[in-house]
């Protein structure tokens, strides 16, 4: 079963920048890929960096009314190659990333998480979040796992 996709990208490029270490540039034949774990309840409490994605959650999914940060992964990935994240409860999601043939200036996930998931793949600008609101309720709580995915690496004319 596919959980329900948030399809609309959220401008939130300041999504999260408070309190995160950030990783060292990549080489030039890798991409930094910052993974961003949000939990969503019916709580709601809002955290302040996450008040835009909320609004836009809220549209297709008006039960969650809590947002919280999870933990914030950044990864150097090569172009081309894939890397696995470690998330919640033990659960992981491998992304492989390429630049699109058709597209320039963009790069093409593929994101598989059997546990969370499944598997998807979307195109993305660099410097903006794609948020996947996954079916997965994490086990001390029962929030709601959101993931929100971002091709950080960008030279002055890919930055959009």
């Amino acid at each position: 079963m596919r959980p329900s996709l948030l399809v609309a990208l959220l401008l939130v490029s300041p999504l999260f920048v408070a309190g995160t270490a950030i990783a060292a540039d990549p080489p030039a034949d890798a991409v930094k890929i910052r993974v961003a774990v949000i939990l969503a309840n019916g709580d709601g409490k809002v955290d302040e960096n996450l008040k835009d994605v909320a609004c836009q959650v809220r549209k297709s999914h008006p039960k969650l009314t809590g947002y919280h940060e999870g933990q914030i992964l950044t990864e150097s990935i090569p172009l081309g190659g894939a890397k696995t994240f470690k998330l919640v409860d033990g659960k992981e999601a491998t992304i492989k990333v390429k630049r699109c043939a058709d597209c320039p200036g963009h790069f093409c996930l593929e994101i598989q998480s059997n546990a969370l998931f499944g598997e998807m793949a979307y195109t993305s600008v660099c410097g903006k979040y794609f948020p996947l609101v996954t079916g997965y309720k994490t086990k001390d709580h029962g929030d709601q796992v959101i993931l929100a995915f971002k091709v950080e690496t960008c030279s002055g004319k890919e930055k959009k």
